[in-house]
């Protein structure tokens, strides 16, 4: 079974396929001539994770709160995602 999410991507990329668009993502830019850069490499005020001592003050800090536990050092970066801490996505 397909859920809501999953059915909606693939209605977007039938519609892309159709309307012969198929070259066509979404990269948050609205020109495809801007560089794509991480937001803790843009030199914003907004707190961020650019080096593994970050990433790993950061376990420690959000690590009694977090449930359930990321896994691995993706799944702790998406959790700081989450709560608006910019990272090298």
């Amino acid at each position: 079974m397909i859920t809501n999410g999953l059915l909606t991507i693939e209605r977007y990329l039938e519609w892309l396929r159709l309307n012969e668009r198929a070259a066509a993502i979404y990269r948050g830019h609205p020109d495809t001539g801007w560089t794509l850069t991480p937001a803790a490499f843009r030199g914003s005020s907004v707190p961020s994770i650019k080096t593994v001592a970050q990433l790993r003050r950061w376990r420690s800090a959000a690590g009694r709160f977090a449930n359930p536990m990321p896994r691995n050092n993706v799944e702790w970066l998406v959790l700081a995602q989450h709560y608006g801490i910019a990272t090298p996505f």
